[in-house]
Formats: structure tokens, sequence, C-alpha cells
């Protein structure tokens, strides 16, 4: 990970806040429970990481409109930007890694490591 927390701080992003624009970038919109499962995080650090990203403008917030005690969080423009920044060098690091050890190792990993996430449970 040390070389992805490289390209990340060069970016000012920590691994936490990159995991939340990534999954907001994929999954669009999404109520702070959700992004909380989504992005395997504590919702208590997730609200705390929001807040900060939401000052920074990386991120929007808002209230759900069927239940204001619920906010909706979405990447924003800013966001958006950072991604698309750093995925290009990110993805050439991930290619290189998967030259060098092979997609199907690589592969029966991420099998194991989905078989490990169901044995232990969801996260919070």
């Amino acid at each position: 990970m040390e070389p992805v927390r490289v390209v990340l701080r060069a970016h000012g992003l920590t691994d936490q806040q990159w995991r939340v624009l990534r999954v907001l970038e994929a999954s669009g919109a999404m109520e702070m429970t959700e992004l909380a499962r989504a992005a395997c995080m504590y919702p208590a650090n997730l609200t705390r990481l929001v807040k900060h990203m939401a000052q920074k403008g990386y991120l929007t917030r808002a209230p759900n409109p069927q239940d204001r005690r619920v906010q909706i969080v979405a990447i924003s423009e800013i966001g958006s930007a950072l991604i698309a920044q750093a995925a290009p060098v990110l993805a050439g690091m991930g290619a290189k890694v998967r030259d060098a050890y092979g997609r199907e190792k690589l592969e029966r990993l991420r099998e194991l490591l989905l078989e490990l996430i169901d044995v232990g449970g969801t996260a919070p």
C-alpha cells in the first residue's frame, strides 16, 4: 500500500478519502449508512471524514427529502477531478503488479479475500 499512499498524498488524499471518493464515483449519491457499508468504514469515522471532505469541497451533503434526519452524500466536481488525476497513475501501478504477479493469482487472491469477508461477517 505504501506506493499507493505516496500517490494519494501527492493529491492531498488519504486511503479512506480515496475509498469514499471511489465508492461515490462508482455508485452515485447515497445515504451515510449505505456509504459506510460500501466503503467498509465505521459510521462514526465516516461522519468525521465526510465532514472534512465536504469542507474541502470533495463531496456535497444534503438532507434526504423523505427523511431530513438522513444525509445524502455525493461526489463533487472537485472530487471527480481528483479521481481523474490520480486514477491513471494508480491503474498503471496495478497493471505492473498484475503483470508481475499474474492475473490468475490475483483473481484467486480476490476470491479468497471475498471468502474471508463472508466468513468474518459484514462491516459495521
